[in-house]
């Protein structure tokens, strides 16, 4: 918990320097970086783009398979799941909504293996409950493409049209079996 209030304060310091007002940030957290994001918005009143989150940090981590190595350490240690609810008691992202600029957006993936599913259906009810006239995008995908699909949501909330993209081709030799016709 010391650590998450750290890196908030550390944002808040640098969005003051560079003089960015809460209604014009985004505040954006991806996967595990939607516990601080979320608390930083929630506490400045910032928009957030929350992607591939969970309702409560404690079980997500304890029931991740992702974060099965992190569980196993803490029990050979002696810690319970309880221990992590006491430590992260006020930090867990659907306790931090209420404050949210309401225009926000939530990426959910909906084959997501690394959110558990009561996290993920928490977190929906938590949003329904607290954030007005949040968009909720729930893609047909996992844990990566979710992360990755992100980008437009994104840059749609920042007012950025997507870039389009070059598409580079390389030559069918020697990639595809043809021959080269560029002399040694």
């Amino acid at each position: 918990m010391q650590a998450l209030r750290g890196l908030v304060l550390d944002a808040e310091r640098l969005l003051q320097k560079r003089k960015v007002k809460a209604e014009n940030a985004v505040i954006v957290g991806l996967s595990v970086g939607t516990y601080p994001a979320t608390y930083l918005a929630n506490r400045i009143g910032a928009r957030l783009c929350s992607v591939a989150s969970a309702d409560r940090a404690d079980v997500a981590i304890w029931e991740s398979p992702a974060t099965r190595i992190v569980k196993h350490r803490a029990l050979k240690k002696g810690f319970r799941l309880a221990h992590y609810s006491e430590l992260l008691q006020g930090s867990h992202p659907a306790q931090n909504l209420s404050g949210i600029a309401p225009n926000s957006v939530f990426v959910v993936g909906q084959r997501d293996p690394y959110i558990p599913p009561d996290c993920n259906k928490g977190l929906l009810q938590a949003i329904a409950k607290h954030v007005r006239g949040a968009q909720v995008v729930k893609l047909d995908a996992g844990h990566f493409k979710t992360l990755t699909a992100s980008g437009r949501y994104q840059r749609a909330m920042l007012g950025i049209e997507a870039m389009r993209r070059k598409i580079w081709r390389m030559p069918s030799w020697p990639f595809r079996g043809g021959e080269s016709t560029a002399s040694p």
